[in-house]
């Protein structure tokens, strides 16, 4: 074996190598990927769940909430207040979710729940009054679907609005929509 041989076997050896190191590379970043999706929707979790825990350890605001989705005039002006800063927080978290399904950072199933959720609070009354005073500030793609899920979903059922309350989703979701368009 020549010198030259020798040589042309050692570059097919090194082409080898860094192929191998480029599928090492690629599946890497697909692990990477997967890794950053979960803790992206970890993290969106803990916020909607820090909401709902506000809700249920602070009587006060659990209060201001249930009466304000329903009739926003029964709450005094500092009430209202609170209910706004509420509905601030829990706003923020949806379109949080939104900018992560858009990014591909969330997949179609969770994405789901999302929707309903959006579409149910926006259909009560209160939260439907501060949405169209307070929607200037969301994007314009976050304000069309919240306009999409409002009219899809309909009214909200007051009866439902208990975050307690031993509730059927099939008692939220009107029917027919169990497959959502985007």
């Amino acid at each position: 074996m020549s010198l030259s041989d020798l040589g042309s076997l050692g570059e097919f050896f090194g082409a080898l190598g860094v192929i191998g190191s480029l599928v090492y590379l690629g599946l890497q970043i697909h692990q990477n990927t997967r890794a950053l999706k979960a803790s992206s929707n970890h993290a969106l979790n803990d916020s909607f769940s820090a909401f709902l825990t506000l809700l249920v350890q602070t009587p006060e605001a659990e209060r201001i909430m249930a009466e304000g989705v329903t009739d926003l005039e029964r709450l005094s002006p500092e009430e209202r207040s609170t209910f706004y800063s509420l509905l601030g927080i829990l706003f923020g978290n949806f379109e949080n979710a939104f900018f992560h399904y858009q990014q591909g950072m969330m997949d179609d199933a969770q994405w789901h729940r999302w929707r309903i959720a959006i579409g149910w609070y926006v259909g009560f009354p209160g939260v439907a009054r501060w949405w169209t005073n307070r929607k200037v500030v969301a994007s314009d793609e976050f304000r069309a679907l919240v306009e999409r899920e409002s009219a899809r979903m309909g009214p909200s059922d007051p009866a439902t609005w208990a975050p307690s309350a031993d509730l059927e989703l099939s008692a939220v979701v009107p029917p027919g929509s169990a497959e959502l368009s985007s």
